[in-house]
């Protein structure tokens, strides 16, 4: 995708592009871009979603053997669960993870938690942009596409934080498809690309459902 971009992307000691240092170093060469806001919105989703576990494991990002997230003062129900467990661990406890099957059932349910409040902040996210961009309808803004889906493609517009759903059945020369890796979006004449930038027309809002739809202009 990079090399599409005109970017050729350079992996330290020849290591393959999936480990931290690799990624390091991707993160390094895509700055400044034009291209960055939709290559990192790709790097974002390669990475799989954080979670408790009763087994160490590495952190990716940050390339540690051994890690555990907790926020001091305590905010969430975990950090409380955490801050009980290094408290016994401090005093000398060490069988409490392994041989306690009520730890890792706390893990699966922090994990579920988690996900659910990802949701439903990411639910209010939408329904505040699409509150925001009401006032824009008609308006023409430029941004880059930062997703391909079968119905279409997401768009980040310049200059917001605002990502809008581009419809596939709105394109001209249609119909598309996209390609196996969902970041083109095919049909026979004409092709669009995560990174590709375009000349869009606000269409509608839903803040109800949390949506912004665009038109393509030209």
């Amino acid at each position: 995708m990079m090399r599409r971009k005109g970017h050729r992307p350079e992996v330290p000691g020849g290591r393959a592009i999936h480990t931290p240092l690799a990624l390091a170093a991707f993160d390094r060469q895509i700055a400044g871009c034009t291209a960055e806001p939709a290559l990192r919105s790709v790097l974002r989703r390669s990475l799989g979603p954080s979670r408790y576990t009763v087994v160490p494991a590495m952190h990716f990002g940050l390339a540690a053997r051994a890690y555990l997230h907790f926020t001091s003062p305590i905010r969430r129900y975990a950090d409380l669960s955490v801050h009980r467990a290094l408290k016994q661990y401090l005093r000398g406890r060490r069988d409490f993870v392994h041989e306690d099957p009520t730890v890792e059932q706390l893990g699966v349910h922090l994990n579920e938690r988690s996900r659910t409040a990802s949701r439903a902040e990411k639910d209010r996210h939408r329904v505040l942009d699409a509150r925001v961009m009401a006032s824009h309808v008609g308006r023409e803004l430029t941004g880059r596409i930062t997703r391909v889906r079968p119905s279409g493609l997401l768009v980040q517009l310049d200059g917001m934080l605002v990502e809008a759903n581009l419809p596939a059945d709105s394109l001209p020369d249609g119909p598309y498809q996209p390609d196996p890796r969902e970041t083109s979006l095919v049909s026979a004449s004409r092709t669009f690309t995560i990174g590709m930038p375009l000349q869009v027309r606000v269409a509608s809002t839903d803040e109800q459902h949390g949506r912004v739809e665009l038109a393509l202009v030209g």
